[in-house]
Parts: structure tokens; sequence; C-alpha cells
């Protein structure tokens, strides 16, 4: 993940409440997991975690469950292939944690 964030814009730390300071980048992420599977788009991204944006009803989501996640890197050549827990699901889509 800190390879994927390095040269990103930085957001002001004074400004982030959470532990690890978010960067906008968005991206189609791919996910993987039971039952779950398909596409998303990525709003932001941490060392700690990141959120999806991705309508419920697209699959079942449920706080707790693991993903399998593939993240490209800016050049699109690379991805990043990472697990992440489920724990906020919103209108919006879902907030997770590595």
């Amino acid at each position: 993940v800190q390879a994927l964030l390095s040269g990103l814009e930085r957001v002001d730390p004074s400004e982030e409440k959470r532990r690890h300071y978010r960067m906008p980048f968005t991206a189609n992420v791919d996910y993987i997991g039971s039952p779950a599977e398909g596409r998303a788009r990525l709003r932001d991204l941490s060392i700690g975690g990141l959120f999806l944006e991705i309508d419920p009803s697209q699959g079942t989501f449920f706080v707790g469950q693991v993903l399998m996640l593939s993240i490209p890197y800016p050049d699109g050549e690379k991805y990043l292939k990472i697990q992440g827990k489920v724990i906020r699901i919103t209108r919006q889509g879902i907030g997770m944690v590595f």
C-alpha cells in the first residue's frame, strides 16, 4: 500500500480524524469474496483502509466480510492484491480496513 500511495496528493493531516490520513484516489477495483464479486470505484485510500463507491444492491455485503481486492497502480501496469475487511456500509459504498 505504501508504494501505491507514494506520489499521490496528500490530505492535510490536521483535517483528518482517522488514524491514517486518506488520499483521494480513483480507480476501478476488482473485488472477490463470498458471496460478493464484481467491480467498484475506489474513492480514497490510506495505509489503513479505503472506501469503495458501490451500490450495496450490487452484491451481498456485511460488516466483517473479507474481500480480496485488486487495485491498479497509477501507471495501470501493476496491481496491488490486498485483503480488506468491511467495517462500514452506506448508501454510497463500503469502508474497509486492511
